[in-house]
């Protein structure tokens, strides 16, 4: 477990270069859905979207949002709290376009690949919501405002 805590952290221009990538993809997604050509013009979408939309936008800016706060901050507690919310709102996004399946797609192979690509992404992000919990409670956390503090590092 130690050799995870001092593990080497990428540069914070790297990271900050990452982030602001992050933010602009995700951006251009919501963009694509809901603006120019829009879900509705998307051949590969159906008028199920509609009740899918909102989840997918809800997905889509909080990864804006936390990844534009990682330029100005770079916080542990501010990355746990952000992979926490994504996390959620991937799961409510991936659950709702399972239910909802708003794509036209056949009853073959692809359609089939498609259940199964959504289930893992509900799985995976119902998964990385417990472990942030317990990474959370195990490093003390105590919100994104808490005063940094120096840590002593217990050796047995």
């Amino acid at each position: 477990m130690q050799a995870l805590e001092h593990a080497p952290r990428a540069p914070s221009s790297r990271r900050r270069l990452i982030s602001g990538i992050t933010a602009l993809v995700a951006f251009g997604l919501f963009l694509i859905l809901n603006f120019w050509p829009a879900w509705s013009s998307l051949p590969f979408l159906t008028s199920s979207m509609t009740y899918s939309i909102g989840a997918v936008d809800l997905a889509l800016w909080s990864v804006i949002a936390f990844n534009v706060a990682f330029l100005f901050a770079d916080a542990p507690a501010l990355r746990l709290t952000a992979h926490l919310v994504i996390a959620m709102f991937t799961m409510f996004a991936l659950t709702r376009l399972l239910r909802d399946f708003p794509f036209a797609l056949s009853s073959g192979v692809w359609a089939g690949v498609v259940h199964w690509i959504l289930i893992l992404g509900v799985v995976v992000a119902f998964l990385a919501i417990p472990v942030t919990w317990w990474h959370m409670v195990t490093q003390g956390y105590e919100g994104p405002g808490a005063p940094r503090r120096h840590r002593r590092h217990r050796h047995a």
